[in-house]
C-alpha cells in the first residue's frame, strides 16, 4: 500500500531499520500521561471516532479500530447502513521513537506525545503516527491519535459505550 492510498498516514521507507526497544517507563503521574507500557495495556480494546467536536457531546464517526493484546489492528469503515465493515488488518505497536524524525516519544513535552503507534500493513509498509493521549478514567474514556501526512489530524475516539 502506499503512502497515498491511506491517508491517515505517511508511509516510511522499507529499508527502515524496525526498532521495537521497550520504552523507558515514566512515573505514574497523571499530570503528563500515561508512559507507554500504561498506554499499550490502556489501548487494548473497541474504540469508535467521535465526531460531535465538544468536550460534552460524542457522535459516531466512520471509523472504529479494535486493538488487540497480540499486537493486532481491525480497522472499520461505517456503511450507509450504520454498521461497520472491516476494511483491514494490521499490525501495530507503541513504540518510543519515530525512525524518520529521529523524534523520541520520552523526550517530547508532556501531554503532546505518549507513543508513536507503528503500524505495518500485509504489505510491510510500515506507517508512524502520534498517540497523544488514552485515558481509560475519564468520563467517557478517549483514545487520541494524530494522523501525519500533508497535514495532521487529531481523532478522537471513545468506546463503544460512551455513545448509549
Amino acid at each position: 500500500m502506499s503512502a497515498g492510498a491511506f491517508p491517515e498516514a505517511a508511509s516510511a521507507s522499507q529499508a527502515e531499520v524496525r526498532e521495537e526497544r521497550p520504552a523507558t517507563i515514566a512515573s505514574k503521574d497523571t499530570t503528563i500521561g500515561p508512559s507507554i507500557e500504561e498506554a499499550r495495556e490502556m489501548i487494548i480494546g473497541t474504540w469508535i471516532e467521535d465526531t460531535d467536536g465538544s468536550i460534552a457531546g460524542t457522535k459516531k464517526g466512520p471509523k472504529k479500530r479494535v486493538f488487540t493484546e497480540d499486537g493486532t489492528l481491525k480497522r472499520y469503515r461505517r456503511t450507509d447502513a450504520g454498521t461497520y465493515e472491516l476494511e483491514e488488518t494490521v499490525q501495530y505497536a507503541l513504540v518510543d521513537k519515530n525512525p524518520h524524525t529521529g523524534q523520541k516519544a520520552s523526550n517530547a513535552t508532556p501531554g503532546s506525545l505518549i507513543a508513536y503507534l507503528k503500524t505495518t500493513d500485509s504489505d510491510g509498509d510500515t506507517y508512524y503516527n502520534v498517540l497523544t493521549n488514552v485515558n481509560r478514567e475519564a468520563n467517557p474514556p478517549y483514545l487520541a491519535i494524530d494522523y501525519t501526512g500533508a497535514t495532521i489530524t487529531r481523532v478522537v475516539f471513545h468506546p463503544p459505550s460512551a455513545f448509549k
